[in-house]
């Protein structure tokens, strides 16, 4: 479901090309935070944790945001989404006694070639190198993130909250110190109300429940696994973005499809090698 929610992401922000990506991004936080408020209790949180996850969501989705309006959208999401293959690889770098098969490898490999075959079925436009570079460094970034929650799974789910609503307001605060306050009246006297309804889809979608979900997946299952089913959500972006640019869906599309069901087999197999 996770996966599922964060599929509709990158059609969602390129639907609001003229906000700012500070403000959505930090509307969206807050409102994703707001979500999980009612289940915060009287935790001792720890500062430096509550620091690096708040950093991460902060900084994940300003450059992702930024990614997709400085370049072509799928050319982004295809840079982004080498996420699950750097979760392959920070793993055993990051969490001890954690190990990568062969496998695991194989799979994740193939599953990026079906990201890769998914993308090309699109149409390509002029490329800006800037946008490009931060699509890369948002999929590192929320890669760390996954495995740093993953290695410390005695945090609470909950605190997410903390984290969405300390980068939200951060990003809201740093919009007003650049542009100011008649830029902000600005952009939300031009919205409509469409544009409203997809920024409070944002908070509540992509940036709300799919982080809970996928913090509790994290810390309860796999996350060789859970990277390789990642695969799935540039394929079903990239359905979303093709409706909204009117293309349809190519040749590419189906090998993508294909050699994404082949990779969920591989990484099933490996556990079942595994536990026999």
């Amino acid at each position: 479901m996770a996966l599922l929610i964060w599929s509709t992401l990158a059609v969602s922000v390129s639907l609001l090309s003229m906000v700012s990506p500070l403000l959505i991004s930090g509307i969206g936080l807050i409102i994703g935070g707001c979500v999980g408020l009612p289940w915060i209790r009287s935790h001792h949180f720890k500062v430096r944790g509550v620091f690096i996850g708040s950093a991460c969501m902060l900084g994940y989705h300003l450059i992702y945001f930024f990614s997709l309006q400085l370049t072509d959208p799928v050319a982004a999401s295809l840079l982004h989404y080498l996420w699950p293959l750097f979760i392959l690889l920070l793993t055993p770098l990051m969490i001890k006694n954690a190990v990568t098969s062969t496998l695991h490898w194989i799979a994740g490999i193939i599953g990026f070639i079906a990201a890769c075959c998914t993308m090309l079925g699109s149409n390509f436009s002029q490329n800006d190198m800037l946008g490009l570079l931060l699509a890369l460094a948002s999929g590192f970034i929320w890669a760390y993130y996954s495995v740093w929650s993953k290695k410390f799974e005695h945090m609470p789910t909950e605190l997410i909250s903390i984290y969405c609503l300390v980068a939200g307001f951060s990003s809201v605060i740093y919009f007003f110190i650049q542009f100011g306050t008649y830029q902000f009246f600005n952009i939300f006297n031009n919205l409509r109300i469409r544009d409203l309804i997809i920024i409070i889809y944002i908070g509540i979608g992509p940036l709300g429940v799919a982080f809970y979900m996928w913090d509790f997946c994290l810390k309860n299952g796999s996350s060789q696994k859970i990277a390789v089913m990642s695969y799935s959500v540039p394929i079903l972006s990239t359905v979303f973005l093709s409706v909204r640019l009117g293309q349809g869906l190519s040749s590419f599309f189906i090998v993508g499809v294909i050699l994404l069901t082949i990779s969920m087999v591989i990484v099933n197999l490996s556990s079942i090698y595994k536990n026999s």
